[in-house]
């Protein structure tokens, strides 16, 4: 049901890559739009705020940058735990066989070189969930992976662009055994 059509209404989403609209009514008053029946629908015109309309596109749209934490070089479930962050793109969210390979590269590229202070660290398998890389020392200070980290990085984030990181994605796949 649509509240502002007053009239039992099924609404449908459909992908928006189909090139269709996203949403669209599949029965009007139970009976099936695509059997060619003509209906009225009342109002006719339904009218959004624009600020609505901005609030829903704010909400659908997928993140500009992965966002890397440095504080998450020294936790063992740093990085959502090595997961595949919620608002990646398509093309990540459909090969996660890689994801952790990635996040690694990523890691070793953008990430440790963008650190201020001094750390000692460690690629760990990349097969195994968890943070694929973790540091040992900062500053000379050991570093315990399975305690919330009491020491202060900087920067405290960096972003990478998907862009940047569908990029990476691309040679890790033509680089894996898994290709």
């Amino acid at each position: 049901m649509v509240p502002a059509l007053n009239q039992p209404v099924e609404v449908v989403q459909d992908w928006p890559s189909t090139g269709y609209n996203p949403v669209y009514a599949a029965t009007v008053r139970g009976i099936d739009v695509g059997t060619g029946a003509e209906f009225t629908l009342t109002p006719e015109v339904i009218r959004v705020p624009w600020s609505e309309v901005l609030r829903v596109a704010n909400e659908c749209r997928p993140a500009p940058d992965l966002e890397l934490r440095t504080a998450d070089l020294l936790y063992k479930y740093g990085f959502e735990d090595g997961d595949i962050p919620e608002d990646a793109p398509a093309e990540i969210l459909e090969h996660p066989a890689y994801w952790r390979q990635v996040l690694a590269e990523i890691i070793q590229q953008h990430l440790i070189p963008a650190v201020h202070q001094s750390m000692d660290w460690k690629l760990m398998s990349t097969s195994l969930l968890h943070n694929p890389i973790r540091v040992l020392s900062v500053d000379e200070v050991p570093v315990d992976w399975t305690e919330k980290p009491s020491i202060a990085l900087t920067p405290e984030v960096i972003r990478v662009p998907w862009s940047e990181v569908l990029r990476v994605a691309d040679e890790c796949a033509a680089s894996s055994w898994l290709a």
